[in-house]
């Protein structure tokens, strides 16, 4: 059976941020995201499975990616918020999304990270890769902090989350 795991979504997201950049490798897309080539491959063979990524084109499928975060992403890759520890700031936090929801002044919610700029509840991000590809890309970043919103978010917060992510898969 191909089940999604973190990392394909993660893959996924890495490709909408690239999609300026039309050709790829295997080897380039996991040199960029930290994991191996032979994992980028399965990772996009079950995202084929999931109807989520188009092979034939080599094209994510954005409507299907879209309905998968809006409505799967927090029960198949749910993110239990864990103690204050230093991070990278993630969800409405992230400096990419500066302004986008205005909150209390409540403690953020950070990847966990001993080279972290701030200090937040911690969410463990879909893949080890996030902290050096998100400070690599500012839109894979952009993404990634908006699927954690999608995790972790209260209604209104995902609504926005989602708004912005139907804005950038377009």
């Amino acid at each position: 059976m191909n089940l999604l795991r973190p990392q394909d979504i993660f893959l996924l997201l890495a490709l909408v941020a690239n999609r300026d950049r039309k050709e790829w490798t295997y080897d380039r897309l996991a040199a960029q995201l930290g994991m191996s080539a032979s994992q980028a491959f399965r990772s996009l063979k079950r995202a084929e499975a999931s109807h989520l990524f188009d092979r034939s084109s080599r094209r994510v499928r954005h409507p299907e990616l879209l309905e998968f975060l809006s409505h799967g992403i927090r029960y198949a890759f749910a993110a239990e918020p864990g103690g204050f520890q230093r991070g990278v700031p993630t969800c409405w936090n992230a400096p990419t999304l500066d302004g986008l929801i205005q909150l209390s002044a409540d403690e953020p919610f950070v990847w966990p990270a001993p080279h972290g700029t701030a200090r937040g509840q911690a969410i463990e991000p879909l893949h080890s890769g996030v902290l050096v590809a998100s400070g690599e890309n500012e839109e894979l970043y952009r993404l990634l902090a908006l699927t954690d919103i999608l995790r972790v978010g209260s209604a209104r917060e995902r609504k926005v989350a989602k708004e912005e992510l139907k804005k950038a898969l377009q």
